[in-house]
């Protein structure tokens, strides 16, 4: 990502250019080298009285994923510290949403039910979202689940929760969809692709959640929604 020409990404998440942008000379090379800058780095964003917005970013959920099915079986205290402690030396002011994400992901690996755990997430007080996903839960109950009338309420109410990278909002819209297709992951996965906005990480935190509880219910994965 440092030398021109080696790469052919058109976009850097904000994270990485924040992070790259703040490399010193002489530059961190050794793993103990990078880890020591990244954690003096850390505390001093903690220190600035108005946080980086866009490092406040649903991003930060990727990865978190691995320490917590690393963690599986640990206890849930255990997985959440190993998820926080990582993501926040790249993206130091969201430990409350990562913990809830973690929390709910370290749940339903263990056989805790998807959709309480969607719901308890979007009553919680980091979200507060429940009261307006009510309306849009119901509302899609009305229709198929693969309908496009169906798929035009969760765009809605993607849109209405938040469809963008901030972590609040993208969360609140992950949570939605968690908790209407907590038994059908090849339609949440769809359903999430087609809701658009910032699908890409969103999708990442949501299809970790419904593979968790995938692993519980017969083959919910249907052989055209696999890649051989």
């Amino acid at each position: 990502m440092t030398t021109p020409g080696t790469h052919g990404d058109t976009y850097a998440e904000s994270f990485h250019r924040a992070f790259f942008s703040d490399w010193q000379d002489p530059k961190p090379t050794s793993s103990s080298k990078v880890l020591e800058f990244a954690e003096q780095r850390y505390q001093q964003k903690m220190n600035v009285s108005v946080p980086d917005s866009q490092l406040d970013a649903i991003g930060c959920l990727p990865m978190a994923i691995p320490f917590v099915l690393l963690s599986a079986t640990a206890n849930e205290d255990q997985a959440v510290s190993a998820a926080v402690e990582f993501v926040r030396l790249t993206h130091p002011k969201v430990e409350k949403y990562v913990t809830l994400y973690a929390r709910a992901l370290h749940a339903t690996l263990n056989g805790e039910c998807l959709k309480q755990q969607a719901g308890a997430a979007l009553k919680s007080p980091e979200l507060d979202a429940w009261d307006t996903c009510k309306p849009y839960i119901q509302k899609a109950a009305r229709f198929p689940t693969s309908s496009a009338e169906g798929l035009k309420v969760h765009q809605s109410a993607v849109e209405m929760l938040g469809n963008a990278c901030y972590t609040q909002g993208a969360l609140s819209s992950m949570f939605y969809l968690a908790h209407k297709f907590h038994s059908d992951p090849h339609g949440g996965i769809l359903a999430n692709t087609n809701c658009g906005g910032e699908n890409c990480n969103r999708g990442f935190a949501l299809g970790a959640l419904l593979g968790a509880r995938a692993g519980y219910t017969v083959d919910l994965y249907p052989r055209s929604g696999r890649m051989d």
